[in-house]
């Protein structure tokens, strides 16, 4: 047997205890020595977390780590080797991964234990931290290796930085919102304070404070048990993160003296759909967050709407102008484009619920014609606070904004869109007579036989048309308002003259809503509430080939 070296047994030693583990743990493990370099200086931060309930400072550097948590849980650990970076896992916590081999510094002999951090930002760092080792270095690698791979699915402790760094607090909130709040250990219903709001408006390009501050209006409630939080707070955006589950985590901090209400964490999650335009968030009411799991399990209990900002938003809607009366309903708008001449044009202000933005634009309105208004729209631009007070600033926005060029992006392209008058007013159709018709097109948008409000495509099986049938389209005297529609009517007659029953029913009724010329071609609008496909309004475009002739192409959509 032959003799073995030194080196050979150090690297017998180090591969033995490997064998256990699974083979992707043992083939992909990228170690490297301290300190750290490159991106791995990343995790150099001095943090505060709550461990295991008790407050803890966690000063990381290059060469080592001091954990400092009350009078018997302190550890001062020498780095001695990076054992493994960025590992792609199904569980992924974060793509910027670490695990690091410690000696401990505070007592004799080999003593190690290893600490598994997540890079989630600037300001947030999450780890998990073992147990001592009292082993010899390879073996207590192996062992940390161990503990990475059996604490995938283990709560990883926040760590927020002591040392804040600007985030951008667009990716945790944007805009302007009312919201509910409840303590999980509060039996009253949420506080509904009407003065509960969460503002967050950055300015485009902005390197000021406006970026990474949030400010939250806390109202109070009979009743409610008394928070640290109270008034108009400013919370600091310490970063963002996501978990495989849909789960949206956020941190934030605030000036607040005991350090261990400084700092919050924040659960939403991705697959949210609520009708009601509603954002559900969950918090924690301190620098704990382990006991956040989901927004409806979290110590308070937040649900957000979008809402207008009443000191700059409200004040600039004030009306200042009037539109024609015969504007005056509910208009249904398809988003069809079309061209013509210049009418009457009007400066609006703009906001939208839950944004901190007002803009002004230019509405074009062409005079309402039947059930239809045209118009265009300009570009937007924005207010201007800081000159809003001069009193020629409303008529110097006019002329800015319904410039002739605010109009279109590339000057060439004038486009008008239009209103539709929902539900509409009945016109005469433009079409009068009767008709047979085929079609051409994709089937899924033919017209086909049925009985409206019936149960089967034919409801007399048994009636025997003897290949009289035939398409027709009508739109006769006393009921020119209507174009009736039956892909394949049954032409016989009974014994008095007259249609079989049911069979006189058409298929589809479509109402005429409104009719114009523009660009040398005759646009229609109807109405159908039975339309299964798009929606109720259709824009057809038809022109006359012969004395007794038609061509009509329609929309697909509304």
């Amino acid at each position: 047997m032959p003799k073995l070296s030194s080196s050979m047994l150090s690297n017998l030693i180090l591969l033995l205890p490997l064998i256990g583990l699974p083979a992707i743990y043992a083939q992909t493990i990228n170690s490297t020595n301290c300190p750290f370099r490159g991106d791995d200086r990343r995790y150099i931060m001095s943090m505060f977390a709550i461990d295991g309930g008790q407050n803890t400072e966690v000063v990381v550097s290059d060469t080592g780590l001091a954990y400092r948590q009350g009078d018997f849980g302190n550890r001062n650990g020498r780095c001695i080797e990076i054992v493994d970076r960025n590992r792609v896992e199904v569980e992924q916590k974060s793509k910027w991964n670490l695990l690091v081999l410690y000696r401990n510094v505070t007592t004799s002999g080999e003593i190690y234990f290893c600490m598994k951090f997540y890079w989630q930002s600037v300001n947030v760092i999450q780890y998990q931290l073992s147990g001592f080792y009292s082993t010899n270095q390879a073996d207590a690698k192996a062992k940390c290796v161990l503990f990475e791979m059996n604490n995938r699915y283990s709560f990883a402790v926040v760590g927020f930085s002591r040392n804040y760094q600007s985030y951008n607090c667009k990716t945790i909130f944007e805009g302007v919102y009312w919201f509910t709040y409840q303590l999980k250990d509060s039996s009253r219903t949420p506080c509904d304070a009407l003065n509960n709001e969460i503002k967050a408006c950055q300015r485009a390009g902005s390197q000021e404070r406006d970026n990474w501050i949030t400010r939250i209006t806390w109202g109070l409630c009979p009743g409610l048990a008394e928070m640290k939080d109270q008034g108009t707070q400013t919370y600091y955006c310490y970063g963002m993160w996501t978990d495989t589950n849909n789960n949206v985590y956020a941190a934030v901090g605030m000036d607040q003296g005991d350090i261990k209400f400084k700092y919050r964490c924040l659960v939403t999650r991705k697959d949210q759909n609520e009708r009601s335009i509603l954002y559900r968030w969950g918090m924690t009411v301190d620098a704990d967050c382990s006991t956040l799991n989901s927004p409806d399990t979290s110590p308070m209990k937040l649900v957000l709407r979008p809402t207008l900002d009443s000191a700059e938003q409200v004040p600039q809607l004030r009306p200042g102008c009037n539109l024609p009366k015969n504007f005056t309903g509910v208009w249904f708008y398809p988003a069809e484009y079309q061209t013509d001449a210049q009418e009457s044009r009007y400066l609006m202000a703009v906001v939208t619920e839950g944004r901190c933005d007002v803009d002004y634009i230019c509405m074009h309105f062409i005079a309402r014609h039947h059930n239809i208004i045209r118009f265009r729209m300009s570009k937007p631009v924005k207010h201007d606070p800081s000159t809003a007070d001069a009193a020629s600033y409303m008529s110097n926005r006019f002329r800015e904004v319904c410039h002739w060029s605010s109009f279109t992006m590339d000057q060439v392209e004038w486009t008008y869109e239009y209103f539709v008058l929902n539900p509409p007013v009945p016109v005469n159709c433009p079409l009068q007579g009767r008709y047979k018709f085929n079609m051409i097109g994709q089937s899924a948008e033919k017209y086909y036989t049925k009985i409206p409000g019936g149960v089967t495509i034919r409801p007399r099986v048994q009636v025997r048309c003897d290949s009289l049938n035939e398409s027709d389209l009508y739109a006769c005297t006393g009921e020119n308002k209507q174009l009736r529609l039956d892909v394949d009517r049954c032409m016989k007659l009974d014994h008095n003259g007259r249609p079989l029953s049911e069979y006189d029913v058409p298929d589809n009724i479509l109402t005429c809503v409104g009719y114009w010329m523009e660009d040398a071609k005759s646009y229609l609008i109807t109405y159908d509430p039975d339309d299964p496909v798009v929606g109720n309004f259709r824009c057809w475009i038809y022109r006359r080939t012969g004395l007794r002739t038609y061509r009509l192409s329609r929309s697909m959509a509304s």
